[in-house]
């Protein structure tokens, strides 16, 4: 995906919404690539595209974009049992 991050932004047809969809999949991407700075500005961008639109879709992007950056994403284990990790003293 990152590899080929250019060209998906780079499409001319993309509307707002849509071009706001894939920078926020990209900056989610990137920040967890450990590409923190480039996700950031990403995500800058991002946040000024979706501005323009109003689409639970985008919003609901942008919340995970937003957990990545910050680094609060569940763990795979987690996601798949949907349980809470334990945290011994």
């Amino acid at each position: 995906a990152l590899r080929h991050s250019d060209r998906a932004l780079a499409v001319d047809s993309a509307g707002a919404r849509t071009s706001a969809l894939h920078t926020a999949l990209l900056a989610t991407v990137h920040a967890q690539a450990g590409n923190h700075d480039h996700a950031r500005s990403l995500a800058r961008a991002a946040i000024r595209r979706a501005a323009q639109v109003r689409s639970a879709r985008v919003d609901a992007r942008l919340r995970v974009m937003t957990q990545a950056l910050s680094g609060n994403q569940p763990r795979p284990s987690q996601t798949a049992t949907g349980t809470q990790p334990r945290h011994d003293p």
